[in-house]
């Protein structure tokens, strides 16, 4: 009898169980991607703290970076607003609002 996080496949139909593994892919590849869109935010986010710190404005750093300057504007009031925070910490806060 095989289990998939403490659920039997016991009395599944055999659509069941190939449904729920593809859902459980599926759930999967969903989760890659989304570690994936937050690890480019925090990359951003370390880059517009570095620019940051040169004196840059939220337009130029925009600039520099590709993206829309209401992104960056956003990201630097969280972390003018937060300064103890971490990119990691910045990256979460901005997925919030």
């Amino acid at each position: 009898m095989k289990e998939l996080r403490g659920q039997s496949f016991a009395g599944m139909k055999k659509s069941e169980r190939r449904g729920r593994k593809e859902g459980l892919q599926q759930g999967k590849l969903e989760g890659k991607q989304e570690g994936l869109q937050q690890g480019i935010l925090i990359s951003k986010i370390h880059l517009i703290r570095k620019k940051m710190a040169k004196g840059k404005t939220a337009e130029a750093i925009a600039e520099d970076l590709e993206e829309e300057t209401a992104l960056i504007q956003k990201i630097l009031n969280l972390i003018q607003l937060h300064s103890d925070f971490s990119d990691y910490q910045i990256a979460k806060a901005s997925n919030q609002e």
